[in-house]
């Protein structure tokens, strides 16, 4: 390729190009099919500014050119025989002197000269007048051994020989040493890469600021800044530094200020940066990988983790793209398209796609996600875009709850050619193993969390780091005030919730502002129940917007809020409706909220029922103490084999504040339904309990929990016949997690606490403790936990 100072770049690609717009110019378009002028223009446009792969032949470019013209094949077939012809006089200087001098100043509007009809010039300021302008002034300067050597190449470019192009990388010994140095880049492997930069220094040495020596610094202070030796890097930026001044390299020196800036923000131990005094800051890049990676990419995306307000890094990125052009003339063209940002081949679709997505606006993000992918063959260069894509589409799938089409996402063989590095590679891994992950913790599938733990350590962290550490802290904030408002700590979540808010809105996150504003109406619910108003003015705000987020556990999560609010206001249908809409959108809920899903669907399908009074608090600890001795005399079952001389007794019964013994209350209070209820038994661990170890036997202490746990149920019973719970059901799950080993001759606390209980499905927590002493001692030690879900199977009816 030959380049004449700052213009423009003369070769068989750009020869094309201008014989393409020759044609543009003087050719007439065929009758109704003004929409081709269109396509063709922005195949130049995006030829211009390297939007798409640079074509190595003309059989390339003229396949480029057909895709861009598939709708138009009668405008094709016309370009196809003209650039044939041209590349057939682009043989000798003579053909290369008729289209600069001849045809190219023909396209060009002069308001002297009177304009053929059906031509279409160009105005002389308009983009492409001064891309045809910088060709013209490129030729020009070209001596006669110049544009012999010009016509050679393009007889090379047209018939496909252009492997004899890259023999320098095999005799040059500077080239190959640059090309494994690249090559050991794309692997990861830092030592060979090293090793490989030493050796092109020793090649570059000598006459240092004739042979780019300045850039072999360059790229060594990138290496320093990709492996965390920022100090390393700032000296060796120093010397290129010093070197692209001596050779007045400005390229160079513009490449060290972006360097010396990204510096600013990775080393916060530095010192301030004078980067930006290298260079003019208005010349353009015309590089776009490696150390010359466009700026203001790498500071949008680098604001969006560190916790900058989104927004406005849409709108710097819309700055960039989208400068004013006030100062220039109107082209006499109807339709002109503007340079890209940067005037290189950078595209900021993905960082976009992934800030709006954080944002909460799927559509926006699957937008400019299409965007990249109708950009046809791409540079190397954007590998890392086309998988930063394809990454952004596979977290919004999963995030959706499609796990197969994130996973097909993620492996496609066009997915795959982008994977040209071991830094790439990491990348795309931990995409996958957070899909696996995400639908692993939904559905509570232990095992696999626990196998991508153990294959994938780093994921947990990765996962921290995908978001700023405020957007962290809120999420924290909100999981905390969460816990508070399922443990029923009203005093601790208002605060929590109100933070989590703050921080959401002031980084512009606005999908977890929704999920705080949801839950504050949850604390409105908990502690004014008659401030409709409050509740309902919140969702009015938030639930449109809830409803077209793509993500199901946040759209269920809101859902689920919303239905216990209708049935404050006792819209038990309405209730029941979003009920149905939070379960279809979350895959799994947690056991807690599963239940209390059940308990809330059987109170809309009957809350036109009259309620039925429960019995008494000492009623049903009688009942409970009586069972225990009728199951204890019968000397039948396994519950008699697990309780037999552990003089187990029930010794505490509460619901919603009121204790067993403490009075009136306790002995004649009927409440309609219970909202807390809990239970305490206290029992000895016999010889007949115990293992191989001397220990409590877990399956012994399983069956004494699926025992003494149901007994709670008696506080949330009617015992009248037809009513839920007449009998204390049977078990459909339960978990016990062993915390330390239970010693003989002990004496140990069952405390049985009601997390749901609705008509069918009953939710329980059992925490046992080993106690300091007798039966009448404090607890001591905690040794278990469990979870025990239980079906009332009184009313249902048997199948004929």
């Amino acid at each position: 390729m030959l380049r004449c100072g700052s213009q423009v770049a003369l070769d068989g690609n750009s020869l094309a190009l201008l014989t393409v717009i020759t044609y543009f110019c003087q050719a007439a378009p065929p009758d109704g099919e003004e929409r081709a002028q269109c396509a063709l223009l922005l195949f130049i446009t995006r030829m211009i500014e390297s939007l798409d792969s640079t074509p190595r032949c003309l059989l390339e470019f003229l396949a480029a050119l057909q895709r861009a013209l598939a709708s138009y094949p009668e405008m094709y077939e016309g370009l196809e025989t003209y650039v044939k012809h041209w590349f057939l006089l682009f043989d000798n200087v003579d053909g290369l002197t008729e289209l600069f001098h001849a045809k190219l100043p023909e396209c060009l509007y002069d308001p002297q000269e009177e304009v053929l009809e059906g031509a279409q010039l160009l105005d002389r300021r308009s983009y492409l007048g001064l891309y045809v302008r910088r060709s013209r002034l490129a030729f020009e300067m070209l001596l006669d051994l110049e544009r012999l050597q010009l016509a050679a190449k393009c007889g090379i470019w047209r018939s496909d020989t252009s492997d004899d192009l890259f023999d320098e990388w095999r005799s040059n010994d500077k080239a190959k040493a640059y090309l494994q140095w690249w090559n050991m880049t794309q692997r990861g492997d830092y030592e060979a890469t090293k090793n490989e930069l030493h050796a092109f220094f020793d090649l570059t040495l000598p006459g240092c600021d004739q042979d780019l020596h300045q850039h072999a610094l360059l790229n060594l202070a990138k290496f320093h800044i990709d492996t965390n030796g920022y100090p390393a890097a700032r000296t060796t930026l120093n010397e290129a530094i010093l070197l692209a001044r001596t050779a007045g390299d400005t390229e160079c020196m513009q490449a060290c200020d972006h360097l010396l800036q990204q510096l600013t923000f990775l080393d916060s131990n530095s010192a301030t940066s004078h980067a930006g005094l290298l260079t003019r800051r208005e010349l353009d890049s015309q590089l776009n990988c490696g150390a010359y990676a466009p700026l203001t990419l790498w500071k949008a995306d680098q604001c969006r983790q560190r916790g900058k307000p989104l927004l406005s890094i849409v709108q710097m990125l819309a700055d960039a793209a989208w400068a004013s052009r006030s100062s220039t003339k109107k082209s006499c063209l109807d339709w002109e398209p503007r340079p890209s940002i940067e005037r290189s081949a950078a595209c900021p679709f993905a960082v976009l796609a992934q800030t709006w997505l954080q944002i909460g606006v799927w559509p926006l993000a699957e937008s400019y996600i299409h965007q990249i992918d109708c950009i046809g063959q791409s540079k190397s260069a954007w590998r890392e875009l086309r998988l930063k894509a394809s990454i952004t589409k596979a977290h919004a799938k999963a995030e959706s709850g499609e796990y197969v089409a994130a996973i097909h996402a993620l492996t496609q063989p066009k997915v795959l050619d982008c994977i040209s590095s071991m830094a790439l590679w990491n990348t795309w891994q931990t995409a996958i193993w957070h899909v696996v992950n995400l639908r692993a913790r939904r559905q509570n599938h232990t095992a696999t969390l626990r196998h991508v733990e153990k294959v994938a350590p780093d994921l947990l962290l990765h996962q921290k780091h995908l978001g700023s550490a405020s957007e962290q802290m809120a999420i924290h904030q909100f999981e905390y005030a969460r816990k508070a408002i399922t443990t029923q700590l009203l005093h601790q979540d208002l605060d929590e919730i109100l933070k989590s808010i703050a921080t959401a809105e002031q980084q512009d996150w606005y999908p977890l502002q929704r999920q705080g504003l949801a839950l504050l109406a949850k604390y409105l619910v908990d502690s004014s129940p008659d401030d409709h108003q409050a509740r309902n003015s919140i969702f009015d705000e938030i639930l449109p917007a809830s409803l077209a987020d793509s993500n199901v556990e946040r759209r269920g999560f809101i859902q689920f809020i919303y239905a216990t609010t209708r049935l404050v206001v006792c819209d038990f249908h309405g209730a029941s409706q979003w009920l149905r809409h939070a379960e279809k959108g979350t895959l799994l809920l947690t056991n807690a909220d599963f239940a209390k899903a059940q308990n809330f669907a059987e109170q809309s399908a009957s809350g036109a029922t009259m309620p039925v009074e429960l019995i008494t608090v000492d009623d049903a600890i009688a009942y409970t103490r009586s069972s225990l001795d009728d199951t204890i005399s019968s000397k039948e079952g396994w519950t008699y084999i697990a309780l037999k001389d552990s003089q187990c007794d029930a010794v505490y019964a509460e619901r919603d504040g009121v204790v067993n013994g403490s009075g009136e209350r306790a002995a004649n209070e009927h409440p309609n339904r219970a909202k807390n209820s809990e239970m305490r038994f206290r029992m000895q661990v016999q010889p007949n309990m115990t293992n191989v170890y001397g220990t409590m036997h877990g399956g012994c202490l399983a069956t004494v929990i699926d025992s003494l746990s149901s007994f709670v149920i008696f506080l949330h019973s009617s015992g009248q016949q037809g009513q839920p719970w007449l009998t204390l059901g049977v078990s459909q799950t339960l978990t016990v997690n062993y915390l330390a080993p239970t010693r003989v001759g002990t004496w140990i606390e069952l405390a049985v606490k009601s997390m749901s209980i609705g008509k069918t499905v009953a939710l329980l927590d059992t925490q046992v403790y080993e106690l300091e002493g007798g039966k009448d001692s404090n607890r001591k030690l905690r040794t278990a936990s469990s979870t025990h879900t239980k079906v009332d199977v009184s009313m249902r009816k048997p199948k004929l």
